[in-house]
């Protein structure tokens, strides 16, 4: 507590919390819930607590309003607050027979304005990408990326067969990242087409957290139900029972950034992998403070997993061996 009263400074005295033995320090927009770690305090006065070592910061609440009770949704961001920028909305993915067509982007950005003494509208567009789309494709739906990134190695060679691991690429695949979006795409080097589309949850405890801003994708998932599900018992009016077996019903279940992985695992209707890839992101000991993630392949979709909270880190689409972009 004593850092956050050097940051932000005086305010109220503690109140209590909701939870038993906790605390909260209100600024406007902004409250910590405090917890006490150390032994209980004599007299059970909360003035006689010492904030320098005894409360610890376990909760940040981050709203509109005065305090946390008052809190409200938020009012449209302003067009001025976008910065030229270009953000997502929301992601649609659509996918067909086990494989992924095409990408719908929906997009917000400050619209153009030629008038210095009016504020710029808002303005919402959607654009489409898919597999084997070109860099101008890609340059005219989503303009100029943040970064571009060139591989410098790649390695996952090591699980390729012994022949294409011996192949040495004259040129190198790059990404175009788009922070703003909390996407990555992947080029090829040869044909300078879409390879893979990288999505990014933007989790706290994954290595590029902070990075990318959350991508809002939407994942459907055809759910199959069983055999058992689509029997039904019909019961005449003698009383007699016949079996009606009726066609399989295909559902959607959508995966978000905010799915857990033991709920996803649960939805998909053929198998995945059950030893995942361990992936280390650290080039120097010490480096990822956050641990390794655990990579499934599922179809055409890589997911990427924290092991402590089972959230998404990041889902991989990449091109099927099938695909033709015709």
């Amino acid at each position: 507590m004593q850092e956050v009263l050097r940051i932000f400074g005086s305010t109220k005295p503690l109140a209590p919390a909701e939870s038993d033995g906790d605390y909260q320090l209100t600024y406007r927009g902004i409250t910590f819930i405090l917890r006490r770690f150390a032994t209980a305090i004599s007299g059970g006065s909360r003035e006689s607590i010492d904030t320098k070592s005894d409360l610890l910061a376990t909760r940040l609440f981050i709203y509109l309003g005065s305090n946390l009770t008052e809190a409200k949704v938020p009012v449209e961001l302003p067009s001025a607050c976008y910065l030229q920028n270009v953000f997502l909305e929301r992601l649609e993915v659509n996918r067909l027979s086990n494989a992924t067509t095409n990408l719908i982007f929906h997009l917000v950005a400050q619209d153009l304005n030629l008038n210095p003494t009016r504020e710029p509208e808002i303005r919402r567009f959607t654009r489409f990408l898919t597999f084997g789309d070109s860099v101008q494709d890609v340059l005219s739906a989503l303009g100029s990326p943040s970064r571009v990134f060139y591989k410098t190695e790649d390695k996952m060679k090591i699980h390729l067969p012994q022949s294409h691991r011996l192949v040495q690429p004259r040129k190198s695949d790059y990404f175009f990242n788009y922070f703003s979006l909390g996407l990555d795409i992947l080029f090829d080097a040869q044909t300078h087409e879409v390879m893979k589309f990288v999505l990014h949850t933007n989790q706290p405890g994954e290595y590029t957290f902070n990075t990318y801003y959350r991508c809002l994708f939407e994942i459907p998932i055809p759910i199959v139900k069983s055999s058992k599900e689509n029997t039904h018992v019909n019961v005449e009016t003698d009383g007699t029972a016949s079996v009606t077996d009726n066609s399989p019903n295909e559902t959607k279940y959508l995966v978000t950034p905010f799915s857990k992985w033991s709920d996803v695992r649960q939805h998909l209707i053929s198998s995945v992998d059950t030893e995942p890839v361990v992936i280390y992101r650290e080039s120097k000991p010490q480096q990822n403070p956050f641990g390794p993630t655990h990579a499934y392949g599922y179809q055409d979709i890589i997911f990427e997993i924290i092991p402590s909270s089972e959230c998404i880190a990041s889902v991989t689409l990449y091109t099927p061996i099938h695909f033709s972009k015709t």
